[in-house]
């Protein structure tokens, strides 16, 4: 504060975001603070002050969990994404919503980094980070809002990186400057491919929801990446990974010089994740990277679609959709149609005919054979009635199999969301259901009820048993415990006469028990309480 040195320049704005914290401290507390500073062994700290430095911040992130005031990345998800770009020295980085400069301490190979975040608080710790870290290349990393002061179009970047804030919305201040964008990542997206050189490359870590749920602009922005081909990778993780959300999470690579044209790669990383507790997974970054980067498909991690698929799904990026099994069967929709029903209420429909219903929210699809006995019902627009063609279809076959894990595996790659998951009639419809003949169909579901009532049968014929073996048991227990009562009762009764004895006459005792205990490797008082002990058990 009172240095009037070359170094004032370079703190002094660092000082002013930690001011008011400094300023709780009372004078003792930073004397102390500097005792403390002052016994540290200089010569050991400066040799390993990046890594002690990251280990403090690391450690205060954890310790406040998702309420951490400062948002840090964990190191195995940067260094990833870092390895992704495959960047040249002096290639120039551009990180808007910087955060803590998680990106620029990693990128360490003489690149020329340039930062932006709003927070000032943040802004501090990264600075001081980057400083700890004295990078080859040079950085300029700013207190400044990546919105208002995106860098200008001449300004042209070999690769920007990225981990936006999930969900936020633009306010209305931002409203002015981009009337047609809506949300931090659409903004990221749009203004970061103008800002790439003809070579350059995006990448962005975002929540899934980007690739699938969102509305109309989101849907005209994915159709745009497709339709330019800039799409070079989807990888999906999942939730757990950042301590500051749960959510399912994908890394986006935009690249205006793909090595696959007309094609997108779809990963599905779930299998390089490691869970280390209930609330804490890790990134096998390592072998996630050496996977993608061997350029060889594997239906269970990788998947190479063209562009052609991707527009028939209607532009949808979902990485599940991708990774479906080839399934011999009948789609729903050639099995049952969607029923008509009189409209009472934009959200609540009549059903008055005989039909089956799906629920479109949840987990599972809940299936239910209504049948109409005169008495109507409502429906809310989540649940969807179906009438079924029971020419190929028997009812009954038809909810068993809705139940059977292949059934399952096809709709956790249609559905939407990850809290409170939905599925569209469209993508309800395109589910493949194994259809064999209506015979067979009947004759399965016939055998499933007999053996079921045999089941039954056989439940009750052990509740039987077992209450007839229960009562024998315990029968034979209460003879057994009235034979073995006085017997015990009376080891009981003489090892405390016995206990009782030798601890009140002592005299003669000690010799005896000094060479007992000498023989047995137990005093003899140890040894009757052992008995008592075992007796009672």
């Amino acid at each position: 504060r009172n240095s009037n040195s070359e170094l004032d320049n370079q703190y002094a704005p660092i000082f002013q975001g930690f001011k008011p914290s400094i300023q709780k401290l009372s004078n003792n507390g930073i004397r102390n603070f500097f005792r403390v500073l002052a016994e540290i062994n200089k010569q050991v700290l400066t040799e390993n002050f990046p890594d002690v430095f990251d280990s403090v911040l690391y450690r205060i992130s954890q310790s406040q969990g998702r309420y951490a005031g400062e948002f840090i990345q964990p190191v195995e998800l940067t260094r990833f994404m870092c390895g992704l770009a495959d960047l040249k020295r002096n290639a120039k980085v551009f990180n808007p919503f910087a955060g803590l400069a998680s990106f620029g301490v990693n990128l360490d190979q003489g690149q020329d980094y340039f930062g932006q975040e709003l927070n000032q608080k943040t802004w501090a710790l990264g600075a001081l980070r980057l400083m700890a870290y004295d990078r080859r290349g040079s950085s300029k990393y700013v207190c400044d809002d990546s919105i208002l002061n995106w860098p200008d179009e001449s300004e042209k970047f070999d690769l920007i990186l990225s981990n936006p804030p999930f969900g936020m919305r633009l306010g209305r201040h931002y409203r002015d400057i981009e009337p047609n964008i809506r949300t931090i990542e659409q903004f990221l997206i749009e203004k970061g491919v103008q800002s790439l050189k003809q070579n350059g490359k995006l990448i962005a870590l975002l929540p899934q929801g980007f690739l699938f749920i969102r509305g109309m602009y989101e849907q005209r922005l994915r159709k745009h990446l497709v339709e330019e081909d800039l799409i070079d990778t989807i990888i999906s993780l999942p939730g757990g990974l950042l301590l500051n959300t749960g959510i399912p999470l994908i890394i986006l690579v935009l690249d205006r010089n793909k090595k696959l044209p007309g094609r997108v790669k779809f990963v599905d990383a779930k299998n390089f994740v490691i869970a280390k507790g209930p609330r804490e997974k890790v990134l096998n970054d390592y072998s996630l990277n050496s996977y993608i980067h061997n350029n060889k498909e594997d239906n269970n991690v990788v998947k190479i679609v063209y562009n052609e698929q991707i527009r028939d799904n209607d532009y949808n990026l979902s990485v599940a959709r991708y990774f479906q099994k080839q399934i011999d069967g009948v789609k729903l929709g050639d099995i049952s149609s969607v029923e008509e029903t009189e409209l009472r209420r934009p959200d609540i429909n009549l059903v008055s005919e005989s039909c089956l219903l799906l629920a479109m929210r949840w987990r599972t699809l809940m299936p239910t054979l209504f049948e109409f006995k005169g008495e109507p019902i409502f429906r809310s627009q989540d649940i969807l009635s179906f009438k079924v063609n029971e020419a190929i279809a028997d009812k009954a076959y038809l909810i068993y199999e809705l139940h059977a894990d292949y059934v399952q595996e096809q709709l956790e790659s249609y559905r939407l969301g990850a809290t409170i998951p939905i599925i569209r009639k469209e993508d309800l419809m395109e589910i493949v259901i194994k259809l064999p003949s209506i015979e067979e169909q009947r004759a399965k579901i016939q055998g499933i009820y007999e053996l079921s009532d045999k089941i039954k049968m056989l439940q009750e014929e052990r509740n039987a048993l077992a209450h007839g073996k229960n009562r024998k048991q315990f029968n034979e227990f209460a003879s057994l415990k009235h034979t073995l009562g006085r017997p015990r009762q009376n080891i009981l009764d003489w090892s405390d006469n016995l206990l009782e004895f030798l601890t009140k006459k002592k005299e003669g005792f000690e010799a005896l028990n000094k060479a007992f205990s000498e023989f047995y490797d137990i005093d003899i008082i140890s040894a009757l309480k052992e008995i008592k002990r075992d007796v009672n058990f």
